[in-house]
């Protein structure tokens, strides 16, 4: 409501002051006065203006005297004088030419105007407001005067009379009178009134768009948290192109997380209004919560284009680069904020991020110390170095950074369970079980957390019950994870139950199917049914993704030195080889020979002598 407010002061000054070219006051002079002056007193007045121009106030009053002189009965020329006294400093001459202009003043709305900005600048308050009602009695549709005494009263915190100046107004302006006059309301925290008021307006005038807005916004502090859609919905039933309550709308779905009819809105308004920034940034705001990332970013890159300073849409937009792991262009969009602003703790935190995606630990650890200079005492920042030191396999420094986070919020589970895992790296397994029961204790519906400690307990093959109920329980609470489905076929491979552990685990990779861990239990799984073959190629499409993991390496050569080989003789081919009894006894299954060998065969058609194949 206080930009309202703002804005009718803007317009009561630029349009109460005095004009400053000659030729508009001449026009001014003529159209409120009808009175004949002498050549002489016109080039008097003309040559007032100029040293008021000038900032000559002295001369200007010496010589507008000889021009009153003539016509010693004109307001106009009183009122003038008064604003030059005014200059000067001789208040109380002023204050004796505005009386003088008020008595000698008849019905001229120009000259009252002139008046009551003189009274005003005198600060005779009721002086002012008596001049300002006689316009009204003058002219009652004068929106002006209205306006002035409504900041008179405001001013002298007689808000009964401001309310009051506007019902006035209704009689002859009924939309603009209430519409003021549910601003005044809403200034004053009458919320249930301002809201009637508006709607009244409305209801004169359903093209009204600022009562749209004013009504909506004084609807949304007045029931915070607790909007109905159906309120919007009949505003647009009396408009339904009123921007501004399809604005309000789109956003009260955003909030509800309606992601889809909040897009439907925020796309009519960018077709009507494609240069708000502001539009473009909910768009991308939506697009993002629905994980289409190109789009969100393609918003937000728009909304930058229309308002490049807006520092927190180019986080978004950075936040959208690293989800579609364009690490480097996000890079880019950091260092441009930080080049305006080098200690944006934002910016930093997500440059350690990006750091932390690219390998480049020491730097993810330099930005968020650069936080930290910030900004020292920060939790945040300190849980987010704690995060770059683990990241960086500093396990040890991590910890400390956790246990000082912890120290300022022990209830956080969150921090709890990264100081879990910076233990569990250490093999400090009761420091590790400890931190992650008490995430749990903290937080009930930590999902993450149940997981972690089943698949501890999984791995090492003890307390499988309680590993099993864990994972169920983090299932309950995200139950299309593929990482926790993998956990529960893990616990179920421990236990023998292999049929089982099969099912969830290629369950698993369909929820994720690039976990090099996920394949690697797949691979497992093939092992123990004896399907040596598949197990090598899940474990090899584990490796494809982890090629440093040493005990795939390890898995592969030994289930290798199970599998059957031939030695290629002088006249095979593939087909031939297949085709033997021990082998495939089908030549046609060449393909699979060939397949299963790549590596070692480089053409199909040429088998040397002496080479060693392998048979799946």
């Amino acid at each position: 409501m206080k930009k309202c407010k703002f804005f009718i002061c803007l317009i009561l000054i630029s349009t109460i002051s005095f004009s400053c070219a000659t030729s508009k006051k001449m026009d001014k002079l003529k159209s409120v006065e009808t009175f004949s002056l002498s050549k002489d007193a016109v080039n008097n007045f003309i040559l007032s203006e100029i040293f008021d121009n000038e900032g000559d106030y002295n001369k200007a009053i010496d010589i507008l005297k000889k021009t009153i002189s003539e016509d010693p009965l004109s307001p106009y020329l009183h009122s003038k004088l008064a604003y030059l006294y005014i200059e000067t400093g001789n208040l109380q001459k002023a204050r004796e030419e505005a009386d003088k202009a008020f008595l000698k003043s008849t019905k001229s709305v120009d000259v009252l105007y002139n008046i009551g900005e003189v009274y005003s600048r005198l600060n005779l308050m009721s002086k002012a407001e008596e001049v300002y009602k006689r316009i009204i009695e003058i002219a009652p549709e004068e929106i002006r005067a209205y306006m002035i005494l409504s900041l008179i009263y405001n001013s002298t915190n007689q808000q009964e009379k401001t309310e009051n100046i506007y019902r006035e107004l209704i009689k002859t302006k009924p939309s603009l009178g209430y519409y003021y006059l549910g601003i005044v309301q809403a200034e004053e925290k009458k919320y249930k009134e301002a809201i009637e008021s508006f709607k009244k307006s409305i209801e004169i005038n359903p093209y009204f768009e600022s009562a749209f807005y004013n009504l909506v916004n004084t609807y949304s502090i007045l029931n915070a948290g607790k909007e109905s859609e159906s309120f919007y919905q009949e505003l647009l039933k009396i408009n339904p192109e009123s921007l501004a309550v399809k604005k309000s709308l789109a956003l009260f779905y955003m909030k509800k997380e309606n992601y889809d009819k909040a897009l439907e809105l925020f796309l009519q308004l960018e077709y009507k209004l494609p240069e708000d920034s502001a539009i473009q940034t909910n768009l991308g705001m939506i697009y993002l919560n629905k994980k289409d990332f190109e789009k969100a970013a393609k918003h937000f890159k728009n909304s930058l284009y229309l308002n490049p300073f807006d520092s927190m849409t180019r986080i978004n937009l950075i936040t959208a680069l690293e989800a579609m792991g364009k690490y480097e262009e996000a890079l880019t969009e950091v260092k441009k904020i930080l080049e305006s602003n080098p200690k944006f703790i934002i910016a930093l935190l997500h440059e350690s991020l990006i750091y932390g995606e690219l390998g480049k630990y020491e730097l993810a650890i330099k930005s968020v110390e650069k936080a930290l200079e910030t900004d020292p005492s920060n939790p945040k920042i300190l849980f987010y170095l704690g995060r770059a030191q683990y990241d960086a396999k500093k396990y040890k420094e991590a910890i400390e950074s956790f246990k000082t986070v912890i120290k300022s919020d022990p209830k956080n589970a969150e921090y709890h369970f990264y100081l879990a895992t910076a233990y569990d790296k250490l093999k400090d397994f009761d420091n590790t079980v400890k931190e992650l029961r008490e995430a749990i204790k903290l937080d009930e519906k930590f999902a993450s957390a149940y997981n972690y400690l089943g698949y501890l307990f999984a791995d090492k093959g003890i307390y499988l019950d309680e590993a099993m109920s864990l994972i169920k329980k983090a299932l309950e609470i995200e139950p299309d994870n593929g990482y926790f489905l993998d956990s529960l076929g893990w616990v179920y491979f421990q236990k023998g139950e292999i049929e089982k552990a099969y099912s969830l685990i290629v369950k698993a990779i369909g929820k994720a199917p690039d976990d090099p861990v996920i394949l690697e239990h797949l691979g497992d799984i093939y092992y123990k049914k004896g399907n040596i073959n598949e197990a090598i190629n899940q474990w090899r499409k584990s490796l494809e993704i982890d090629e440093n993991n040493s005990k795939v390496k390890d898995k592969i050569r030994e289930a290798k030195s199970k599998i059957k080989r031939y030695i290629v003789k002088k006249g095979d081919t593939l087909s031939s080889i297949a085709a033997k009894p021990e082998i495939f006894n089908d030549a046609r299954k060449w393909k699979k020979l060939y397949d299963f060998n790549r590596k070692t065969i480089k053409d199909p058609n040429v088998l040397p002598v002496g080479t060693e194949l392998l048979i799946p």
